[in-house]
Order: structure tokens, then sequence, then C-alpha cells
């Protein structure tokens, strides 16, 4: 009877022990998955604002374009005007 409980109680705790390990090992791995998954939003956000700084340069670069070719149109303008006067004088 006594050799029983015995097998019984090292039964018992061996299944314990098997669920607690278990357990431990899972919340492990969920700890793990958050530090990855941390590590992956650090690395997004670098990355995003690398983007941004690319962004905000192109737009600077634009606006440049754009007060370029304002003036490059106004020009265009001007020596049009002048051909045009030109020819009038001619005729």
């Amino acid at each position: 009877m006594i050799d029983q409980l015995i097998a019984l109680g090292g039964w018992i705790v061996s299944v314990i022990t098997t669920i607690v390990t278990f357990m431990v090992a899972r919340h492990k791995r969920h700890d793990n998955d958050i530090v990855i998954m941390q590590e992956r939003i650090v690395d997004l956000l670098a990355k995003n604002d690398r983007f941004i700084d690319e962004i905000v340069e192109l737009r600077k670069e634009n606006a440049t374009l754009k007060a370029n070719l304002a003036q490059m149109q106004e020009e265009l303008n001007m020596l049009r005007r002048r051909v045009q006067q030109h020819k009038n004088v001619k005729k």
C-alpha cells in the first residue's frame, strides 16, 4: 500500500513538473516573441525615419525645380514677346 502511494506520489510529481516546465517554456517563448516584435518595430521605425528624411529632401528639390521652371517659363515668355515685337518692327 505504501509502495503504491509512493509510486502515485512520484507520478503526480512528474505530471506537475511536466506541467510547470511546459508553462515556463510557453511563457519564455511568449516573452521571446514580444522581444522579437519590439526589435522589428524599432527597425521599422528607423526605416520610416529614413523614408521621411528622403521625402523631405525630395520635396525641397521639387520646390526648387518648380521655382526654376516658373523662372524659365517667365524668361521664355519674355523672349517670345521680344521676338513678336521684333517681327512687328520688321513689318
